[in-house]
This record gives C-alpha cells, structure tokens and sequence, in this order.
C-alpha cells in the first residue's frame, strides 16, 4: 500500500475542483498487476458533484484515467455504470466506451463481528 494515499501503488485516484464552486469531482482508477493476458484497467465511480455537471468534469476526469491506462500499456479499459445514468453513458460512448455482451455479478459474505478497516 501507499502510505501517502492508502492505495495500493497500482491504483490512482483522481479529484477536481472548480475555482467557480466548491464542487468536488472524483474517478478512481484501477490497474491491477498484469496477469499473462496483459494489463486490464478499470474505471470506478466517476461521480461529479451536481453544481458541476455539464462543463466537462466528467470528460476531463474519464480521459485522464484513459490516458494514464494508455501510458502503462493497458490492454483495456472497462467501467460500469447504471442504465439510468443516460448523460453518463452518452459521454462514455462519444469516448469509445461499447457495451460488452456481459454480466456483473456480486456476492456479498455473511460478516461476523467489526467491519475490517481500510
């Protein structure tokens, strides 16, 4: 882990704000260690504070990521997002994202006992 960021070295985080507002802006970065098939990265949680929508937040924050997969030789990039985030996945088409013929599965363990923490 890093102890600057408590991230593990691998992972980067990326926030904007606006001078004009006090917004906060977040997208998460994930690039694990590369199996033999090459690298993969993912996007996480692109979340732009309402009073910044719509002035390019979104795209700075999504093209920084792809950008930064790009320079560590990602062989991909996938995100997720809900159906219902109909601007969101506009801009993730305009930026070349295609859907996958696929499904996202979580299972979630029974816990016992404190939360561990991060």
């Amino acid at each position: 882990m890093c102890s600057r960021c408590q991230r593990p070295p691998w992972q980067r985080a990326y926030r904007v704000c606006s001078s004009r507002q006090p917004a906060d802006s977040d997208a998460a970065l994930i690039a694990a260690p590369a199996p033999p098939t090459g690298l993969r990265a993912r996007i996480e949680d692109v979340v732009v504070d309402e009073r910044a929508r719509g002035q390019g937040v979104g795209t700075a924050l999504t093209v920084a990521a792809l950008d930064l997969a790009g320079r560590r030789g990602a062989r991909s990039v996938d995100l997720t997002s809900r159906a219902s985030r109909v601007a969101a996945n506009r801009l993730y088409r305009q930026l070349g994202f295609r859907l996958r013929d696929s499904n996202v599965d979580r299972y979630q363990p029974q816990r016992t006992g404190p939360a561990p923490r991060s």
